[in-house]
């Protein structure tokens, strides 16, 4: 029997998606963590002839906020508005989750960044609900807070979903 893991497309970001289920397929692997960024119009039943599952999705716009090294929309409404349009895509795929970012604080300022990450979590968590799949608060490494999310632990997602009436 395979290993209960999986494999993010993060970590072979060069590889197309079908070079992808192939490679983490031959690796044994069970699952795969797929990017909208990479994922085809005909990309669910890839994945079904693949015999691999979606364990979480991330979306092509991950955060609600702007991440410096990515592009997409400058707004935070508007990427939530693509932020959810991504979940409702990714989840045709049948993921476990679908993982999002606040982003960084940037030039916002810390109070300013969460007072519309928690706006928009209800928001992000309802477009999930509805798509009928789990939206889950990646935290990330203390030191990639200026770059990817200033949720830099389990407790820090723990009480900003509290704080954003989310469970």
């Amino acid at each position: 029997m395979a290993p209960r893991i999986s494999i993010c497309e993060f970590t072979t970001l060069t590889a197309s998606f079908e070079e992808d289920l192939a490679a983490y397929a031959a690796a044994g692997v069970r699952g795969i963590g797929v990017c909208e960024v990479k994922l085809p119009a005909d990309g669910a039943a890839r994945l079904r002839r693949s015999g691999l599952t979606a364990t979480h999705c991330i979306p092509a716009v991950p955060s609600i906020l702007p991440l410096p090294p990515m592009p997409g929309p400058e707004t935070p409404a508007e990427r939530v508005e693509a932020l959810c349009a991504g979940i409702r895509r990714l989840a045709e795929l049948g993921p476990d989750c679908c993982v999002f970012l606040t982003g960084p604080a940037g030039g916002l300022g810390p109070a300013e960044a969460r007072r519309v990450v928690l706006e928009a979590i209800p928001v992000v968590a309802e477009a999930a609900r509805v798509a009928g799949v789990r939206a889950a608060l990646e935290p990330v490494h203390p030191s990639q807070a200026a770059v990817f999310s200033f949720v830099d632990s389990l407790g820090a997602a723990r009480a900003l979903l509290d704080e954003a009436g989310a469970d």
